[in-house]
């Protein structure tokens, strides 16, 4: 089994003020490998309610979170709620930038003919980002009230990548760099002696919804070309996306399903949109190996949760269709 076993959180601090850590009795940190944003947890003993009444925690207030071990890091998070039930305060926190990106935008924002990596900077205006090889001119448009993370989703999907928020950054990464990572683990079950082990997985099954989600044909109108359609089942619903190129069509058919759900040791490396290598070994006494698992997946989802007495990830790994 894998010998992690150091504490994830090495400190919290609500509205500026140092939290004891004796009084938290979990922490839940999710990253996910789309815009919905770093989330962080807390289930915080307060008794006295002194939490919200003289230290102020409540919505729109700030936490600032230093984690990680040995690579530490630390992310600043705006609190969504923080409800109080039976002496226990739970605290629901986005990151802060992702707070920022759902924001509705106060103007119009229009991108004719810009490089993508250029619309996407002017969205995210202020926010560190690392993005991988993403080429070719895009024309988007924002109206006001509108979000810009609903849009950069929208970008996402044109050039088939990934984007999403991990560790201080947002990260734009084609789908074909993605999915060439080299695994950071290999994840084992039914085989005490592996490195790191499973302790728990559940096969997902989202096939079928997922195909009834993503299985279209996209159309756009070209004054050139005419109308343009993607490749796919001529019974297909058809979707009309303005303003898009022929390849920008086909890349919208590619998404992630998400296929396995596993829990192993905690391990603070383990991060959103990283490749892990897979084996499931069968219950038998031949402990043959589950060939319907790949042998590398993408974590769509990462849950690092945390008790003063325990640290497990649950990982939600996926793999690339279309």
């Amino acid at each position: 089994m894998s010998g992690k076993s150091y504490f994830f959180v090495q400190s919290i601090t609500l509205n500026g003020k140092r939290l004891d850590k004796g009084k938290i009795e979990s922490t839940t940190y999710i990253e996910h490998v789309n815009m919905n944003g770093s989330l962080l947890i807390l289930e915080i003993a307060d008794e006295s309610g002194s939490m919200r009444d003289e230290n102020g925690v409540k919505s729109g207030g700030e936490v600032v979170a230093l984690l990680g071990n040995p690579d530490l890091f630390q992310e600043t998070f705006t609190i969504l709620k923080a409800p109080v039930s039976n002496g226990r305060m739970r605290v629901c926190a986005i990151q802060k930038d992702m707070d920022k990106l759902k924001k509705p935008s106060p103007k119009a924002i229009f991108l004719a003919d810009k490089p993508t990596l250029q619309s996407v900077k002017t969205l995210a205006s202020g926010i560190p980002i690392e993005a991988g090889r993403v080429t070719g001119l895009c024309t988007y448009h924002l109206d006001a009230g509108e979000a810009p993370s609903g849009l950069l989703r929208e970008i996402a999907k044109d050039h088939a990548c990934l984007c999403y928020w991990s560790r201080g950054k947002l990260h734009l990464v084609p789908y074909s760099e993605a999915f060439q990572q080299p695994p950071v683990i290999m994840l084992e079950s039914h085989n005490p002696k592996a490195e790191h082990t499973i302790a728990f997985y559940k096969w997902l099954d989202h096939d079928f919804a997922s195909e009834r989600q993503n299985v279209k044909r996209y159309s756009c109108y070209s004054m050139t070309e005419g109308w343009q359609y993607s490749t796919g089942n001529d019974d297909a619903p058809i979707e009309f996306v303005p303003n898009a190129t022929l390849s920008q069509l086909n890349n919208r058919l590619k998404h992630i399903v998400p296929l396995l759900e596993v829990e192993t040791a905690g391990d603070g490396a383990l991060q959103a949109g990283m490749m892990v290598g897979i084996r499931i070994n069968k219950m038998s006494n031949e402990n043959v190996l589950d060939e319907s698992a790949p042998p590398e997946i993408l974590i769509t989802r990462v849950v690092h949760h945390e008790t003063p007495n325990n640290y497990m990830c649950t990982l939600e790994l996926g793999v690339l269709r279309g």
